[in-house]
């Protein structure tokens, strides 16, 4: 009979494995108290940092709400520049350029097509109108955005292929130089 003790064996892990696992927690000791000593230098200059880019941030956003209505706005930001996430990096790695929303950019190309809305567009349907519609507006989500690759504008409308929204900006493109020509 060997196993017999296979058995006994398997079932003193799992009895450990129980044991470890619903046993009730001991509790920890109390800390000592800790004496108060002046904050470090270093602590001091992470924290000047943060405070002068926070007001760096709250002046740029003062900025921005009494500037125009232009959609491009730059600004200079520090060792947190990379938080602002509502903005994409220019060629200089210290500027930022704010970015429309793929939605508010199908909003306005929807405009255009009366009758037509977004949930249509990203759905399934394939008639005339809707087609040229989802068209128009991947070609303008190409156009306008330049971080956004072909797979996510598929992503976008309704989970189609990459080379459907390929098609979509060739598609669009050669229409224009038709109509341009």
């Amino acid at each position: 009979m060997q196993a017999q003790p296979e058995l006994m064996r398997q079932h003193e892990a799992y009895k450990a494995v129980r044991e470890r696992l619903l046993r009730k927690p001991t509790p920890k000791p109390a800390p000592a108290p800790v004496e108060k000593a002046a904050p470090k230098l270093l602590e001091l200059r992470f924290y000047n940092e943060h405070v002068v880019t926070w007001r760096n941030w709250l002046a740029f956003k003062e900025e921005v709400q009494t500037s125009s209505t232009s959609a491009t706005v730059t600004a200079r930001f520090g060792p947190y520049a990379n938080y602002a996430a509502s903005f994409a990096l220019a060629e200089d790695p210290n500027m930022f350029v704010a970015r429309r929303s793929m939605k508010d950019i199908c909003l306005d190309v929807l405009r255009n097509f009366p009758g037509v809305t977004l949930d249509e567009v990203k759905g399934p349907r394939r008639s005339r109108n809707i087609v040229a519609a989802r068209q128009a507006c991947m070609f303008e989500v190409y156009t306008e955005r330049q971080d956004v690759s072909f797979p996510m504008i598929g992503r976008f409308f309704g989970g189609r292929d990459h080379t459907t929204a390929l098609h979509s900006v060739r598609k669009v493109e050669a229409q224009r130089a038709k109509e341009s020509a």
